[in-house]
């Protein structure tokens, strides 16, 4: 503990330790100074030193620092320690994120994998194949819309919301000729779907998804765009049929909709920080794969 004293016998002032000021009955304060006790008033106590050091005193004695500048210098210096604690605390959110980063990047990505001819086939052979098995895509996005309207179906059966009208509606299969002339006819997906508690996912893309569910990711993620994109998808289109799917399709994998991959880049863009770039947001999506499948 300090004080800032007022030598009262040559009106100046400085500032001394604390316990070498001595006390009489009266309570009136003294200092020894050359072998002699010099009367002192005393002006402020603190255990800051250097501010003590910093205040003014006028020549009858009073500190004629406003008070509010006091104060306010104990507010800068709160905040400075605030602003040091939260430098330290970003600096380890940031490396957390790095060794999250790096951990994926040392994974296998699935484009390499699918780059590869299998053993004794050659790389047309290979291609050939795989223009056979894109024909098949077309029916495997029809079949995700008739199995999300089969639960849909379903739940209305289970919760008693089914009426005279929708008592009637039938889910028919892929082996009736009717399925395949409505799903034909109809190119919607079931994230392509407005509802009552949904919204646009961003302006112009017809790509919806839950309010509420979009909110917590926006707030949880703000800071971390490349997880908030990887939990979008998931809310989107699901993790069962993402585990069907890769960026470009092909290699009996189903074609990432390019709706659904231009909608989220466009809502992080704007609501995540830091900003991905074209080729960031592209290397996200294919380590969002890898990691789907990592036994793959």
């Amino acid at each position: 503990m300090f004080a800032l004293i007022w030598w009262i016998h040559s009106k100046k002032s400085s500032v001394i330790p604390y316990n070498t000021i001595k006390f009489s009955a009266k309570k009136e304060a003294s200092v020894l100074q050359r072998k002699k006790f010099h009367s002192v008033k005393i002006l402020r106590t603190s255990e800051d030193n250097a501010w003590l050091e910093s205040l003014k005193v006028d020549g009858d004695g009073n500190v004629y620092m406003p008070e509010d500048n006091i104060h306010k210098k104990n507010l800068r210096a709160r905040k400075r320690e605030s602003s040091k604690e939260g430098k330290e605390l970003t600096s380890e959110i940031k490396k957390r994120k790095l060794q999250r980063d790096l951990k994926l990047a040392k994974e296998p990505s699935i484009f390499e994998e699918i780059d590869k001819p299998p053993a004794g086939k050659t790389r047309d052979a290979t291609s050939r194949e795989e223009e056979s098995k894109n024909t098949d895509s077309s029916s495997e996005e029809s079949q995700l819309y008739i199995g999300f309207l089969q639960g849909v179906v379903g739940f209305l059966k289970d919760h008693g919301c089914s009426s005279s009208s929708s008592s009637k509606t039938v889910v028919e299969t892929k082996d009736s000729p009717a399925s395949r002339s409505s799903a034909s006819g109809y190119s919607k997906m079931p994230w392509n779907l407005s509802g009552p508690r949904k919204v646009e996912l961003h302006p112009m893309s017809d790509v919806y998804i839950e309010s509420c569910e979009l909110d917590c990711l926006k707030t949880k993620y703000t800071y971390d765009p490349k997880e908030m994109s990887r939990q979008i998808f998931k809310k989107v289109i699901g993790t069962d049929n993402l585990l069907k799917m890769s960026r470009t399709g092909g290699n009996g994998w189903t074609r990432l909709p390019n709706d659904v991959f231009t909608a989220v880049h466009g809502f992080i863009s704007k609501n995540a920080r830091p900003k991905l770039s074209a080729a960031e947001f592209e290397r996200c999506v294919t380590l969002m794969f890898t990691s789907l499948r990592p036994g793959q």
